[in-house]
Parts: C-alpha cells; sequence; structure tokens
C-alpha cells in the first residue's frame, strides 16, 4: 500500500485532465469548475509545476532580449534614414514641390506656423495672474489621506424584509433612500403591515460622515486576504 498517496502527501492529480484544463485556460476558455487543491501532495504538485513553469519563462528572456535589441537597431536605422530624407525634403521644398515622390514611398513637407510654447509654467502663470486671469485655470483634488477622521465605514439600511408569520410570505420594502437612521422607517413599515409580519432591515456598506450622512462619490473596497506564490529557488 502507498501510505504517502494515502495519506495524501503525495498528490493524487489527474494530470492529463488538469493540462488540458490549463490548455483552456491558455487559449482564453471559461472553465465553468476550475481544478482545486484540495490536499498538501496537491499543493505542492502544482509548486513544483509553477517553478517549472518560471524557469521555462526566464529560458525565453535571453532570446527576447536579443530581437528586442535586434528590433531597436533596426528601428533607429530607419529613424536615422528617416532623417535624413526629411532633411533633404524640406532642402528641395519650393511652393509648387513640397512632396518627394520616390518608387520606394513618398516624402510630404509641410509648413508649422510660428506658435508660442510654455516652457515655465510657474512664470507664466504669475504673469497671467496679473494681466489675464482668465487664462488661470484652479483645479481642486480630493485628498483621501486627509479625511480619516471625518468618516467612517458603517451600515445603511436600503430596505426592509417582511415576512408572514403564519404563510412565510416575504415581502421587501424599500427605503425612499439608504439611510443610516432606519428606526423610524422600520416602525413604519411594521405598523403598516401588522402584527402578523415579522419585519428585519436590510443592509449594505456605505461611507458615513461625522453626522451619519452618506458621503457621496465614494465606494468601498472590501477587505480581502491575498497570496503570493514563491518556488524554492525563485
Amino acid at each position: 500500500m502507498d501510505l504517502e498517496r494515502v495519506a495524501g502527501a503525495v498528490a493524487p492529480v489527474d494530470v492529463e485532465a488538469v493540462e488540458a484544463e490549463l490548455a483552456r485556460y491558455l487559449a482564453g476558455e471559461d472553465v465553468e469548475k476550475p481544478w482545486r487543491i484540495e490536499t498538501v501532495g496537491q499543493a505542492d504538485w502544482a509548486m513544483m509545476h509553477v517553478a517549472d513553469a518560471r524557469d521555462k519563462a526566464r529560458d525565453y528572456d535571453d532570446q527576447i532580449e536579443l530581437w528586442e535589441e535586434a528590433k531597436a537597431r533596426m528601428m533607429r536605422a530607419s529613424e536615422w534614414l528617416e532623417d535624413r530624407l526629411a532633411e533633404w525634403a524640406v532642402q528641395n521644398r519650393t511652393e509648387r514641390i513640397k512632396s518627394q515622390q520616390l518608387a520606394h514611398g513618398t516624402v510630404r513637407t509641410a509648413r508649422h506656423k510660428a506658435k508660442p510654447t510654455v516652457v515655465d509654467e510657474d512664470a507664466v502663470i504669475e504673469w497671467a495672474e496679473r494681466i489675464c486671469p482668465r487664462a488661470v485655470k484652479v483645479t481642486k483634488r480630493f485628498l483621501i489621506s486627509e479625511i480619516d477622521a471625518e468618516w467612517r465605514i458603517g451600515e445603511v439600511a436600503v430596505g426592509f424584509r417582511a415576512i408572514h408569520k403564519a404563510t412565510g410570505e416575504v415581502e421587501e420594502v424599500p427605503t425612499a433612500h439608504p439611510t443610516a437612521e432606519w428606526s423610524d422607517q422600520w416602525s413604519r413599515v411594521k405598523a403598516r403591515l401588522g402584527e402578523d409580519w415579522s419585519v428585519s432591515v436590510i443592509t449594505e456598506a456605505a461611507v458615513l460622515d461625522v453626522h451619519n450622512e452618506i458621503v457621496p462619490g465614494v465606494t468601498i473596497t472590501p477587505e480581502r486576504v491575498t497570496a503570493t506564490v514563491t518556488p524554492l529557488g525563485v
């Protein structure tokens, strides 16, 4: 008996199935129920293949760098020759001849009118504030780091769920607007439906200010736990 396999130390992995699923993933296909790691052995099998995949990826680095360097040299050569063509075309431009038609392509020239270019924005802003204030645009920006003490994450009511005590019938009642102060609305819903109904509040997380009002224009990124995979020797 293979005690290690029985104990789960060695991964009982259906390699063909996992590799077929990986191939579908690499092809951009959706997998409804992807393979899940269930044992330490399976986890180590996956880690071994992560290391192998990264090693193979690194094998391409030198080749890619060589190709990229060669491509960059060709692009620099092209740019240098383009500069020479542009220089030649500009020198030979006349009002009648604005383009040079060659057997392997065309060099077109264009006249660009002189225009001001800002090279010191602080200096020109200082001048404009005195001479032409309408040319100065003030941009407002919200600094989230400055407001931590002025808001908090809390729960607001977005509706109420009523369940009939005898029949189990469910009715959902929306609020006029989400609010952290929901007790009065809950009482009104309870009074309208009567004692035969059990009423609970439906809440969701929101950002509230010091007045318990919802802060507009802000969403909440849920808390999450992440993991980093580091194969041995990588």
